[in-house]
């Protein structure tokens, strides 16, 4: 079990992000219901695998990450719960059926979300010599929603009642400061 938590932690840590084109917005897989803990009571409830992180079922995704849990209890953004999930559980719509196939489209977080999250998380993880996950880059995510082009993406809300669902799970100080330098050590190369 110690080797597949490893193998995961890694895998978040020094993983590739692939770019992010329209064409990735579709696709003929059926959108399923988010069966992820982390992801569930999101705004929305659909979800279609595999992910933009490359998971290819949600069982994977959720241990996936289940292992950003220390870092949503710091409480370093309050969009980051929201963030992981749109990667790893990302909205799935139904947009047309073909035949016997119903088109889905994926909806990502915008970019801004992302650099909104990283500017806040990653100097938590700094603190504890761990780069920014290769996994969770900005770069690929859409700039802006652009319905000409074919993109859309999740910007972060703008009001209080819109980030009550997407907070931290947990509180901050010191305590949980040491939670995640524990969580981390235990997980080190």
């Amino acid at each position: 079990m110690k080797w597949i938590t490893l193998f995961c932690v890694t895998s978040i840590l020094f993983g590739h992000g692939n770019s992010f084109t329209p064409q990735d917005h579709y696709h003929y897989n059926r959108c399923e219901k988010i069966d992820i803990p982390m992801c569930n009571n999101l705004r929305y409830n659909m979800t279609r695998m595999p992910n933009l992180v490359g998971n290819q079922n949600q069982k994977d995704a959720a241990m996936q990450v289940h292992e950003f849990l220390p870092l949503v209890q710091v409480g370093c953004s309050k969009f980051l719960k929201f963030f992981l999930c749109s990667l790893y559980a990302p909205m799935c719509t139904d947009m047309q059926q073909t035949g016997d196939e119903r088109e889905t489209m994926v909806v990502p977080a915008c970019r801004s979300m992302c650099l909104e999250v990283r500017s806040k998380c990653e100097p938590v993880l700094n603190k504890l010599n761990f780069q920014w996950p290769k996994s969770l880059d900005c770069g690929p995510l859409p700039e802006k929603s652009d319905p000409k082009e074919g993109v859309l993406c999740m910007e972060a809300p703008s009001d209080a009642e819109d980030t009550e669902d997407l907070g931290t799970i947990g509180g901050h100080g010191k305590k949980y400061n040491e939670e995640l330098i524990r969580y981390f050590n235990i997980h080190e190369k």
